[in-house]
């Protein structure tokens, strides 16, 4: 399609046709082309930050759990100390201080203080 301009120079009008609406609608199509591409990149890398949260948020709640399959309880006597049911608890030969770790979080101890007779729990895992 051409198109008709007029203009005016030194006082004189001159008539020109120009053919420029295929440019200008190819143009809008490479716009459009770009717009429509950078979208989807947005998207993808939406997409890439949301599953990678969702995957760091469930290794760290898998991390910090405790997972007791079989918890037991002990009945504390004079002399124990809480290493010595740590390692008497010990069925997977962990290392004692998470055993020690795990018997305090089980029963929400803030520390190692306990009474003669009472019953701790114990996981076995």
């Amino acid at each position: 399609m051409s198109q008709s301009i007029q203009y005016n120079y030194n006082n004189k009008t001159y008539k020109c046709q120009v053919n420029n609406t295929s440019n200008l609608s190819r143009q809008k199509r490479i716009r459009r082309n770009v717009r429509k591409s950078n979208h989807k990149k947005f998207i993808r890398l939406l997409t890439f930050y949301i599953l990678c949260s969702l995957i760091g948020i469930f290794i760290a709640a898998a991390v910090s759990a405790v997972r007791c399959t079989d918890i037991r309880e002990y009945t504390v006597t004079s002399g124990d100390t809480l290493w010595h049911i740590a390692e008497n608890c010990n069925t997977q030969k962990r290392d004692i201080r998470d055993v020690m770790d795990d018997i305090m979080k089980i029963n929400s101890m803030k520390d190692v203080s306990y009474k003669i007779a009472c019953l701790l729990k114990t996981a076995a895992k």
